[in-house]
């Protein structure tokens, strides 16, 4: 699966690694979080179809939220991310990518939690592995 495998390469990453480690979280963090972190979610899924039925590749889009405390550092940890990611093509654990790109990012003041982030909008195409019928 996309996630899990995307989550491990990302650990893995030169650029990645010594900032955020393993704080790497799906769909939130709680505000006692050590920071910085990253919290991912999938936000769309366009599978290609022809005639025959569904096709390869899927179109898959994250979305990252990078946060760091102050803008310096959310912007810091969402250009290593956009490094790493902009551009890649080969395998994440069991998922091949064909490609990924960063398709839009955004700054915000989170007033609650007194801090930024900025939010990365990555689209991957990707080849999905079928689940083994039972």
């Amino acid at each position: 699966m996309l996630e899990p495998d995307l989550v491990q390469w990302l650990i893995a990453q030169p650029l990645i690694a010594p900032v955020i480690g393993d704080r790497i979280h799906p769909q939130a963090a709680s505000a006692e979080s050590p920071r910085p972190l990253l919290v991912y979610r999938r936000v769309g899924r366009e599978p290609f179809r022809t005639l025959d039925g569904p096709a390869k590749p899927t179109l898959v889009r994250m979305q990252f939220d990078c946060w760091g405390g102050p803008l310096a550092t959310s912007r810091d940890i969402a250009d290593r991310l956009r490094q790493t990611l902009d551009g890649f093509a080969g395998t994440m654990g069991t998922t091949t990518v064909h490609n990924a790109a960063v398709d839009n990012d955004v700054d915000e003041r989170d007033d609650a939690w007194d801090e930024y982030r900025t939010t990365l909008d990555v689209v991957l195409f990707i080849d999905e592995i079928p689940i083994p019928a039972t």
